[in-house]
């Protein structure tokens, strides 16, 4: 069974919608950043969420520049304490690529969208790096 796939960078964008931005990683692949998200599946109220990786490639190589747009909903904080509101955010990027990654399977959320054995039973790390990296 097929863990996650591989999507175009149209495609990925638009899971970037109503998504909650889970992490900013610079650890998962050379060159570039991830945004780890929960997204999804509807716009219903707790509708079931699948595991997104936004893969922008090629952050500080030199020319060949591309701007990317993509949504999601980011964590708003009183002081240290985290605010049950999410506010929708903008968040813009230049890179050479864009690889949007998704897990095939969903799960629906908590109140603060899906737990850590949630995501990583959707789909872990390796999995998802395998198939950003076409493995």
């Amino acid at each position: 069974m097929t863990i996650a796939s591989r999507v175009e960078e149209a495609s990925a964008l638009c899971l970037s919608r109503d998504a909650r931005l889970v992490g900013i990683r610079w650890d998962a692949v050379a060159c570039g950043i991830v945004l780890d998200l929960d997204s999804p599946v509807s716009e219903a109220a707790k509708a079931p969420m699948r595991r997104v990786w936004l893969v922008f490639r090629g952050i500080d190589e030199v020319g060949g520049f591309r701007s990317f747009t993509c949504w999601a909903l980011l964590p708003t904080f009183d002081g240290n304490v985290l605010r049950p509101a999410r506010t929708p955010g903008e968040i813009s990027l230049r890179a050479q690529e864009l690889v949007g990654v998704v897990s095939t399977r969903a799960e629906t959320p908590t109140d603060y969208g899906l737990t850590w054995e949630s995501r990583t039973g959707l789909a872990t790390d390796q999995d998802m790096w395998a198939i950003a990296n076409g493995q």
